[in-house]
Protein backbone atom coordinates (compact mmCIF):
# COMPACT_ATOMS: atom_id res chain seq x y z
CA UNK A 1 0.00 0.00 0.00
CA UNK A 2 2.68 2.30 0.58
CA UNK A 3 4.36 1.94 -2.89
CA UNK A 4 0.79 2.84 -3.97
CA UNK A 5 0.13 5.99 -2.09
CA UNK A 6 3.18 7.54 -3.15
CA UNK A 7 2.65 7.27 -6.49
CA UNK A 8 -0.75 8.56 -6.04
CA UNK A 9 0.97 11.56 -4.18
CA UNK A 10 2.87 12.61 -6.76
CA UNK A 11 0.44 11.70 -9.38
CA UNK A 12 -1.05 14.58 -7.39
CA UNK A 13 1.89 17.54 -7.67
CA UNK A 14 2.46 16.30 -11.19
CA UNK A 15 -0.89 18.69 -11.66
CA UNK A 16 0.89 21.39 -9.51
CA UNK A 17 4.05 20.96 -12.18
CA UNK A 18 6.11 19.48 -9.08
CA UNK A 19 8.27 17.33 -10.63
CA UNK A 20 10.66 15.62 -7.35
CA UNK A 21 11.73 16.56 -3.53
CA UNK A 22 13.79 19.45 -4.91
CA UNK A 23 11.18 21.61 -5.83
CA UNK A 24 10.66 25.14 -3.97
CA UNK A 25 7.02 24.17 -2.82
CA UNK A 26 8.73 22.19 -0.47
CA UNK A 27 10.36 24.84 1.36
CA UNK A 28 6.79 24.78 3.12
CA UNK A 29 6.77 23.40 6.09
CA UNK A 30 3.60 21.61 5.61
CA UNK A 31 4.06 20.31 2.08
CA UNK A 32 7.70 18.87 3.48
CA UNK A 33 5.56 17.12 6.29
CA UNK A 34 3.43 15.36 3.83
CA UNK A 35 6.12 14.53 1.24
CA UNK A 36 7.60 12.81 4.14
CA UNK A 37 4.80 11.20 4.63
CA UNK A 38 4.50 10.01 1.02
CA UNK A 39 7.74 8.56 1.88
CA UNK A 40 7.29 6.71 4.71
CA UNK A 41 3.43 5.51 4.71
CA UNK A 42 4.27 2.06 4.09
CA UNK A 43 5.95 2.02 7.38
CA UNK A 44 2.38 2.67 8.92
CA UNK A 45 1.23 -0.86 11.14
CA UNK A 46 -2.13 -0.27 10.11
CA UNK A 47 -3.73 1.06 7.34
CA UNK A 48 -7.46 1.65 6.73
CA UNK A 49 -9.26 2.16 3.54
CA UNK A 50 -12.46 4.23 4.01
CA UNK A 51 -15.14 3.32 1.53
CA UNK A 52 -18.18 4.20 0.60
CA UNK A 53 -20.52 1.77 -0.79
CA UNK A 54 -21.51 3.52 -4.26
CA UNK A 55 -19.20 6.23 -6.22
CA UNK A 56 -20.25 9.86 -5.95
CA UNK A 57 -20.50 12.34 -3.09
CA UNK A 58 -23.62 11.92 -1.06
CA UNK A 59 -22.31 8.20 -0.10
CA UNK A 60 -18.97 9.93 0.78
CA UNK A 61 -20.26 12.35 2.57
CA UNK A 62 -21.37 9.25 5.09
CA UNK A 63 -17.58 8.07 5.67
CA UNK A 64 -16.66 12.00 7.24
CA UNK A 65 -18.26 11.41 10.72
CA UNK A 66 -16.67 8.00 11.33
CA UNK A 67 -12.84 8.77 10.38
CA UNK A 68 -13.20 11.70 12.83
CA UNK A 69 -14.54 9.59 15.50
CA UNK A 70 -11.83 6.79 14.58
CA UNK A 71 -9.54 9.26 14.75
CA UNK A 72 -10.33 11.01 18.11
CA UNK A 73 -10.32 7.21 19.63
CA UNK A 74 -7.35 5.79 18.23
CA UNK A 75 -5.32 10.02 19.84
CA UNK A 76 -7.43 8.89 23.20
CA UNK A 77 -5.25 5.65 23.21
CA UNK A 78 -1.60 7.41 21.99
CA UNK A 79 -2.26 6.46 18.90
CA UNK A 80 -1.41 8.86 15.63
CA UNK A 81 -3.37 9.01 12.67
CA UNK A 82 -4.06 11.15 9.72
CA UNK A 83 -7.31 11.58 6.96
CA UNK A 84 -5.40 10.78 3.40
CA UNK A 85 -6.74 10.53 0.25
CA UNK A 86 -5.64 8.46 -3.27
CA UNK A 87 -5.05 9.61 -6.88
CA UNK A 88 -7.62 7.91 -9.36
CA UNK A 89 -4.09 6.70 -10.77
CA UNK A 90 -3.95 4.07 -8.43
CA UNK A 91 -7.97 3.49 -7.32
CA UNK A 92 -8.54 -0.15 -9.88
CA UNK A 93 -5.41 -1.71 -8.36
CA UNK A 94 -5.74 -0.58 -4.95
CA UNK A 95 -9.28 -2.24 -5.32
CA UNK A 96 -7.90 -5.18 -6.77
CA UNK A 97 -5.27 -5.99 -4.15
CA UNK A 98 -7.67 -5.53 -1.29
CA UNK A 99 -11.49 -7.49 -3.50
CA UNK A 100 -12.92 -3.84 -3.19
CA UNK A 101 -15.83 -3.95 -5.58
CA UNK A 102 -16.00 -2.15 -8.47
CA UNK A 103 -19.04 -0.29 -7.66
CA UNK A 104 -17.43 0.92 -4.58
CA UNK A 105 -15.46 4.54 -3.75
CA UNK A 106 -12.15 4.75 -1.41
CA UNK A 107 -13.14 8.16 0.10
CA UNK A 108 -9.85 8.11 2.50
CA UNK A 109 -6.77 6.31 3.33
CA UNK A 110 -6.05 6.24 7.18
CA UNK A 111 -2.24 5.34 8.08
CA UNK A 112 -2.39 4.60 11.98
CA UNK A 113 0.48 3.79 14.44
CA UNK A 114 2.52 5.01 17.57
CA UNK A 115 4.35 8.63 16.90
CA UNK A 116 7.96 8.27 16.63
CA UNK A 117 8.50 12.18 18.42
CA UNK A 118 6.18 14.49 20.21
CA UNK A 119 2.28 13.32 21.28
CA UNK A 120 0.93 15.00 24.20
CA UNK A 121 -1.96 17.30 24.60
CA UNK A 122 -2.95 19.69 22.50
CA UNK A 123 -3.07 23.53 23.10
CA UNK A 124 -6.28 25.27 21.98
CA UNK A 125 -7.50 28.68 22.01
CA UNK A 126 -9.75 29.92 24.10
CA UNK A 127 -13.48 29.57 22.78
CA UNK A 128 -13.35 33.49 23.96
CA UNK A 129 -11.63 33.93 20.98
CA UNK A 130 -13.10 31.98 18.54
CA UNK A 131 -16.69 31.57 19.06
CA UNK A 132 -19.80 34.13 18.54
CA UNK A 133 -23.29 34.44 18.90
CA UNK A 134 -25.45 36.26 16.64
CA UNK A 135 -23.28 38.34 15.45
CA UNK A 136 -19.24 38.54 14.68
CA UNK A 137 -17.06 39.22 17.40
CA UNK A 138 -20.39 38.76 20.30
CA UNK A 139 -19.12 36.42 22.84
CA UNK A 140 -21.94 34.51 24.13
CA UNK A 141 -22.51 34.78 27.31
CA UNK A 142 -22.58 31.39 28.47
CA UNK A 143 -18.56 31.66 27.75
CA UNK A 144 -17.21 33.01 30.64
Amino acid sequence: MGTLYHEAWWAKRAYEVIEGPDHPAFENPVRRSAMRLADEIGEAPVMILLCATAPGAGTAQSVIPSVQNMLLAARGLGIGGTITTLHPVVDERTKALFDIPDEAQIVYCVPLGYPRGRFGPLSRKPLRDIVSEDSWGSTPDWIE
